[in-house]
């Protein structure tokens, strides 16, 4: 989409979102991905930049607080550890190698979180 790029912000949230633990998230809970980058930027860019990841198809809102990253977001992650752009660690290029794996090619995979 014009006017949007994927920058550092987009790739921290997917990587929050690729290594948080489904088990501790409910409805009503606070949001475990805002809390976490809390200290590094405000509510309002947070929510802004996971709504520019959905419009580029990198991620999908399932509920509240709850998201599947799409095939298109692990690649993301992947360029972005090659590139060596980001904190991008090997960690989260294997986690992304693993969900494209065990996903389904017809849009978006991986586990809800």
């Amino acid at each position: 989409m014009p006017g949007i790029s994927i920058d550092i912000v987009h790739l921290m949230i997917l990587k929050l979102i690729l290594h948080a633990v489904r088990e501790n998230m409910r409805d009503d809970a606070p949001n475990p991905l805002w809390l976490s980058l809390a200290g590094h930027i405000s509510k309002a860019t947070f929510y802004r930049k996971v709504s520019e990841l959905e419009i580029m198809g990198l991620l999908e809102r399932v509920s509240r607080n709850k998201y599947l990253i799409s095939v298109g977001g692990y690649l993301a992650l992947l360029f972005a550890y090659f590139m060596h752009i980001g904190d991008i660690d090997r960690d989260t290029a294997q986690a992304a190698i693993n969900a494209i794996r065990g996903g389904n090619w017809g849009g978006f995979s991986g586990g809800v979180w």
